[in-house]
């Protein structure tokens, strides 16, 4: 595949990423499904490295989770606006 069509293609794959980091997703999609669910299954891998020994497998989750937290931090903020009441959207920020 030319690296043209696959960039092509991994723009289409983070398509709704990108919208989130530019401020176009909806706040709760972003907050919720991006910032607490992902979270959540981010840090359920790392629980279940740390169970069983793969400290090399926790060092690579931990750098995942620090990338992914700076991302989600800054898209919530831009979306804090896509809100029907103000509060949600200074509560998330």
């Amino acid at each position: 595949m030319p690296l043209h069509k696959a960039a092509g293609v991994f723009g289409l794959l983070l398509a709704p990423e990108m919208r989130a980091w530019r401020g176009e997703q909806p706040l709760w999609t972003v907050f919720w499904l991006y910032g607490v669910a992902a979270s959540c299954a981010i840090a359920a891998l790392y629980f279940g490295a740390m169970v069983s020994g793969r400290a090399a497998l926790r060092q690579l989750l931990l750098l995942v989770l620090t990338g992914y937290t700076g991302w989600i931090v800054v898209s919530v903020w831009p979306c804090a606006d896509n809100i029907r009441e103000p509060l949600w959207g200074t509560l998330a920020r």
